[in-house]
């Protein structure tokens, strides 16, 4: 006689702070979205003609319920289904139970869970030279300029380095100094910006920043000729300047290192057409047009901040207003 033994394995499953919010958001559109509305729709057809809805009817308005609400092309095909078969199944319970004399509960709505994530605990940032970033709410992070810093000491090995005999022992020393002292100018910048990035995402669960094209922005100026052919100023050399501080804030590597760490930690991070986002008052709308070395922004409303300040309040109010259009 074979003895039969049945074993059930239990596992548990540590999902990350991104999993959490996105499985949170689908259930609060399967439970309160989906399950609601479909109960509502049946009880207010049987309450108008005394006829029920199959599940078959309902689920064949899932295609143009995703096209009417894309955010429900997030969730798998059978889960909806699923959802509106479980309603199906206790609809018909409820009737077969009345049918054999009992008195049952009828289904109720589902209560509506809210995910983590608060639109009101929201930020925006605006990058700069002056200060790294400045956030809406006031607070400021300076930049620490790792770069320029140590120019001068890059000078020094420099020249020490042109000067010694190519390939000598000096001269290889010289070259692993210059080595090291770009290794341990990145080192600091990462470590700054990652430790920036975690600081920022304190902040709130939406963070807004400006789009900014920073290939374009650090491109080298055009030469400019005369009828002539003659070359003419292009202030190349103060552009040289500006990419060089550019290039040293590591405003690109910041940004990747904001988005991946808010996927992480289930947060979401907007990027904004940053056009007029410094010129524009964010008390009254106004334009209030100012050149880059003007770092206060005065308007006739009364309005009086940091340029930077300013700008991150503009930034913060067009990404919440992206927000809210995407999901209407």
């Amino acid at each position: 006689m074979k003895l039969l033994i049945k074993k059930s394995f239990k596992y548990r499953i540590y999902p990350t702070r991104a999993q959490v919010s996105n499985l949170e958001n689908q259930f609060s559109m399967c439970r309160h979205l989906l399950y609601n509305w479909n109960l509502k729709e049946r009880i207010e057809v049987y309450e108008k003609d005394g006829t029920t809805i199959s599940y078959n009817q309902q689920q064949n308005q899932l295609p143009q319920l995703k096209i009417e609400r894309p955010w429900y092309k997030g969730v798998y095909s059978q889960v909806l289904q699923d959802v509106l078969r479980r309603l199906d199944n206790g609809y018909q319970a409820f009737f077969r139970r009345i049918e054999n004399g009992e008195t049952p509960g009828f289904r109720n709505f589902k209560k509506h869970i809210e995910p983590e994530q608060d639109l009101q605990n929201s930020i925006g940032i605006d990058l700069g030279l002056n200060d790294f970033l400045y956030a809406s709410d006031g607070s400021h992070v300076s930049t620490p300029k790792f770069l320029r810093k140590s120019l001068d000491k890059l000078a020094r090995l420099q020249r020490r380095f042109v000067k010694a005999k190519k390939r000598s022992a000096k001269w290889y020393k010289l070259l692993k100094a210059i080595r090291k002292c770009h290794y341990k100018i990145r080192c600091q910048r990462h470590d700054f910006l990652h430790k920036t990035a975690n600081a920022v995402l304190k902040l709130g669960n939406v963070i807004c920043h400006e789009e900014l094209n920073i290939q374009g922005i650090s491109r080298r100026p055009k030469p400019v000729q005369d009828k002539d052919g003659k070359y003419l100023p292009n202030r190349a050399s103060i552009k040289a300047g500006l990419n060089k501080s550019i290039n040293d804030a590591g405003w690109y590597q910041f940004l990747l290192y904001l988005k991946y760490k808010a996927i992480e930690q289930g947060k979401q991070i907007i990027g904004v057409p940053p056009q007029y986002t410094s010129q524009k008052c964010s008390a009254c709308g106004q334009i209030v047009k100012k050149s880059l070395s003007v770092r206060t922004h005065r308007c006739s409303c009364g309005f009086v901040a940091n340029r930077d300040h300013n700008a991150a309040i503009n930034i913060l109010r067009v990404g919440l207003d992206t927000l809210a259009t995407s999901v209407a």
